[in-house]
């Protein structure tokens, strides 16, 4: 593996890069929970669908994990990862 930085839409990033028929995208699913994420769903669609409908290879949608809603709602309420750390 190496890292790589690019430029442009998510998706469209992300397939040209896994570009090849024998490869594999994992990707999250992703939790769109504010108004801001639902209507850019609704108007642009989802990077995962997108892959799922463009990719060359096979493409895994992963969910999100719960943690990653646990750590949300810890933020929401002021408390960084700092000082969740540090307790």
């Amino acid at each position: 593996m190496q890292p790589l930085v690019m430029r442009g839409e998510a998706g469209p990033v992300l397939t040209a890069m896994a570009d090849r028929p024998d490869g594999l995208l994992v990707i999250s699913a992703g939790r769109h929970g504010s108004m801001r994420g639902r209507l850019r769903r609704l108007l642009r669609g989802s990077v995962a669908r997108y892959c799922l409908d463009h990719a060359r290879g096979g493409v895994w949608v992963v969910p999100p994990s719960d943690l990653h809603e646990d750590l949300r709602a810890l933020h929401r309420d002021g408390i960084g990862l700092r000082e969740l750390i540090a307790a």
